[in-house]
């Protein structure tokens, strides 16, 4: 006996006091007047009078903590002294020091009005807690989506390098032979696209195009090629409509200036300077010596002068214009 009083004064002892709702123990159904009877009995009433004359409201620091440390400033949203001292500090900050008392585990409340108010200012408070709860989440969630698109990114550039480098081995190798067989287009085969080259092909094959064309063009001086260049144009209009074209002859644009094409070209050097200072042309694109046919199909002896600004037909006599030079822009075809 003296044992179990001595265990019973270490603990502390709750009550705890069944009121039965009815006799018939039926669910749903209350006696309203054995309820009231029970409730008298038992002195329930008096209990909660007796409470509330004292500090009803009674509850841990860590409870009370997690409820409303929102609440001050020191206290959220984390503390790093014990739950006693960030406690008092809350009830401190908000002037209810009055109405509290501290105990050893627990925090005692004196009055209702208290308790309200910090619920009061809890609720206040809670609305803004989730609207940042809400932000840091979605934020947290557009991050990883970001990381996810990022690394997709990272893949699909890895990936395309992998098959541009590919694309660019077969090109390679196809053209292993190229600069021995300059002059065997056919068996230069491009190997088959894919979508990481489709926008670098048009400018691989450009630059295959100028090179082979600086291939085919450095066994001759710089001074020929714009010869050359009007050799192509002249085939592109040429080719297989005329035997003989003059390919394979020098082409010098400026016949009369010649002394084998033309004896008094020195009459003709004097006649062009004068031309050139009341012109102010820059270039003399062709000159020779041609036949004028007119409408009785009767022929005469004629000079043509063809230069960058008009074309001029020239008297044998003296090469100057027979009449004012057409200018080269009113020439819509020959």
């Amino acid at each position: 006996m003296i044992a179990l009083v001595k265990t019973l004064n270490s603990k502390m002892p709750y009550y705890v006091r069944c009121i039965k709702p009815n006799e018939n123990k039926a669910p749903v159904g209350i006696d309203y007047k054995r309820v009231v009877h029970q409730v008298s009995y038992l002195g329930l009433l008096e209990n909660v009078r007796v409470r509330r004359a004292g500090f009803a409201h009674r509850q841990p620091y860590s409870r009370f903590l997690k409820r409303y440390k929102m609440i001050s400033g020191f206290t959220w949203p984390n503390y790093k002294c014990s739950d006693k001292e960030a406690t008092r500090a809350l009830i401190d900050e908000n002037n209810f020091s009055n109405d509290v008392k501290y105990g050893i585990t627990k925090l005692f409340i004196r009055s209702p009005q208290t308790l309200f108010a910090l619920e009061k200012m809890r609720a206040e408070l809670i609305p803004a807690i989730v609207i940042l709860l809400q932000k840091q989440w979605r934020g947290a969630i557009c991050r990883a989506k970001f990381r996810k698109m990022k690394a997709a990114y990272f893949i699909i550039k890895f990936y395309r390098r992998h098959k541009i480098r590919t694309y660019l081995k077969s090109v390679l190798e196809a053209h292993r032979t190229c600069e021995m067989n300059m002059h065997h287009k056919e068996s230069i085969i491009w190997p088959q696209t894919n979508f990481a080259v489709r926008q670098l092909e048009p400018s691989l094959r450009y630059i295959y195009k100028r090179w082979k064309a600086y291939k085919l063009l450095s066994p001759y001086p710089r001074s020929e090629w714009p010869q050359l260049r009007c050799k192509i144009y002249a085939a592109s209009l040429l080719w297989g409509k005329r035997p003989s074209w003059g390919a394979q002859r020098m082409w010098r644009g400026d016949y009369l200036s010649s002394p084998t094409e033309n004896t008094e070209n020195a009459n003709y050097t004097v006649a062009l300077n004068n031309l050139k200072n009341s012109d102010r042309f820059n270039q003399v694109l062709f000159s020779s010596f041609i036949y004028k046919m007119n409408r009785y199909n009767k022929c005469a002896d004629r000079a043509i002068l063809i230069t960058d600004w008009a074309v001029y037909k020239l008297d044998l006599k003296n090469f100057k214009p027979m009449k004012k030079g057409m200018p080269i822009q009113e020439v819509k075809m020959l």
